[in-house]
């Protein structure tokens, strides 16, 4: 059987259009149009302490929080300069556009190293507008690469790293915020506060298929709509109409009594192997290796006495930068019922 959690009702920024509120008679910008300002934040956030920073509309932002955000900005799509480093006044002009909490009181000249850093930004997954527009909750996942993600070569997203940390954001429209949106909060899923709405994240962005009397399950991505997904003994397969992407799932059973190690062994043989790694806590084993035509497959193992438990994820170069995130998840969430997790 197959069991939906929930319908993709995620917002990509890549495809996020501009809304006019009804009755307006402007326009509200795109949500696109905020991307720097999202990455940017995130990024000061991060760098800022130990743990990320938080950022409420009724709080205040750290010195710490200031520095980074001017140093890791300058010569960015924000227009920020080495004027705005040297010039206080001209930090907290632009401050009180870009955010909606206090400033520190004290603000001061930042010294400009010079650093090369890679560039820290957030994949947007979901987004909850207002009735009006003029106001969206925003989740999405933080990763550091060499660029920000739409200008990524296909050879550097299939090595984007994907950052132990979720946000949630909330975005207010302002005429005369940095791309005409305002940041209201910002806050990780290392805290208690943001729960719901990462659970709520992961539901729009993955699917659950349950196994039933084959005793496995797995979350799979949700661009893998009913009308492509296809049950067959054993499991399920689907494939996006345009080849770019596809999986499966399946139970076989173990009749040479492989081990896990044994599977690996095998995919590491192969020509076109690029890398293995196994769960500790759930045993379950990964490889990723590239085809002839450069698409990169990753296979999934769970491996019991009676049975291989087998999952493959397929997709083009062009698709790595969102499916090799959807294969992490895949890992995480592929248990069977045998082996007690899940």
């Amino acid at each position: 059987m197959r069991k939906l959690m929930a319908m993709l009702t995620a917002l990509l920024l890549a495809v996020c259009a501009v809304i006019v509120p009804a009755g307006a008679e402007g326009e509200t910008p795109s949500l696109a149009q905020a991307q720097p300002l999202m990455d940017l934040t995130v990024a000061a956030a991060l760098a800022a302490d130990v743990m990320p920073e938080s950022i409420t509309a009724d709080g205040q932002l750290s010195e710490n929080f200031v520095y980074q955000f001017f140093l890791l900005g300058q010569g960015g799509p924000l227009g920020i300069t080495a004027e705005h480093l040297s010039d206080p006044a001209l930090q907290r002009e632009f401050l009180t556009r870009a955010f909606v909490c206090r400033l520190p009181e004290q603000l001061d000249g930042i010294l400009g190293l010079g650093l090369a850093a890679d560039y820290t930004g957030l994949r947007v997954s979901a987004a909850d507008f207002d009735p009006e527009g003029t106001h969206v909750r925003l989740v999405g996942d933080v990763y550091r690469a060499p660029a920000v993600l739409t200008a990524l070569t296909e050879e550097q997203a299939a090595k984007l790293d994907w950052l132990d940390h979720r946000a949630v954001m909330e975005l207010e429209a302002s005429a005369d915020a940095p791309g005409g949106w305002k940041v209201v909060s910002c806050s990780f899923d290392d805290e208690l506060n943001v729960e719901a709405l990462t659970e709520s994240y992961f539901n729009q962005v993955m699917l659950e298929y349950m196994g039933g009397d084959l005793g496995f399950s797995i979350q799979y991505p949700a661009v893998f709509t009913e009308d492509v997904l296809e049950e067959e003994n054993g499991g399920l397969k689907a494939q996006l109409p345009d080849g770019s992407a596809s999986f499966f799932v399946r139970r076989t059973e173990n009749a040479q009594h492989l081990t896990l190690e044994q599977l690996l062994e095998g995919d590491r043989a192969d020509a076109r192997f690029v890398s293995a790694e196994t769960d500790p806590v759930t045993g379950c084993g990964k490889t990723v290796l590239t085809a002839e035509d450069g698409s990169t497959v990753v296979n999934l193992y769970l491996v019991s006495d009676a049975y291989i438990y087998q999952a493959q994820l397929t997709y083009r170069p062009e698709k790595a930068g969102e499916f090799s995130l959807y294969a992490d998840y895949m890992m995480n969430s592929f248990s069977a019922d045998e082996f007690g997790i899940g």
